[in-house]
Formats: structure tokens, sequence, C-alpha cells
């Protein structure tokens, strides 16, 4: 069996890149369906940690994927997602989001 080859991400279109600020109320973030590929990469610059969940069902700091402030990771983008929702505990971090494919 082969593995399949890992590449470096690779961004659909600097274009597409869109931020929030990250507060303690959730908050939905549109992702612009027309540059989808397979990978979304969240940056979290600032001074707190957030925690995120796909779609806008609404992000919870017990029940979500949690980053650390000024960190940067790929996630893989599921078929027919347009939006991620957002939360952190306080004010003080800013997340922002680009499309593309790979790691």
């Amino acid at each position: 069996m082969t593995t399949p080859a890992q590449y470096a991400f690779y961004p659909s279109d600097t274009l597409n890149a869109v931020s929030i600020a990250a507060t303690s109320a959730v908050q939905v973030l549109s992702i612009n369906t027309k540059a989808i590929w397979g990978s979304i990469r969240i940056c979290v610059a600032g001074t707190q940690e957030i925690a995120w969940a796909y779609g806008s069902v609404g992000a919870s700091i017990s029940k979500s994927v949690h980053m650390l402030p000024n960190t940067v990771e790929v996630f893989a983008l599921p078929p027919n997602t347009s939006q991620i929702s957002i939360v952190a505990s306080a004010t003080g971090s800013t997340v922002y989001l680009n499309t593309g494919n790979g790691l």
C-alpha cells in the first residue's frame, strides 16, 4: 500500500481570506464558497485562546476545537461547508481564515 503524498498548504486565492475579531459571544465566519478546495488555514493572532466548530450551530469553549493564541493550523474542509462558528473566553484575538489545499 502506498501513502499519498503530503503537500504544503497552497492557498486558493489571497482575495478569499476572511477575518473576524473573536469575542465571548459566538460569531459566524462565512467562507467564500467559490474558493473552497479542501483545506482551511486558521490563524489566531492576539492574546486569547479560541474555540471553533464547522457550520453556524455555535462553537462552545467546552465542546469545540481549541486553538492557542498566536498559532496557525490547517484543517480539512468538509464538502458544502460555508461557515465556521468561533468563540473566545474574552476579546483580544483576531481569527484569519484562508481556503486552499494541502497540510
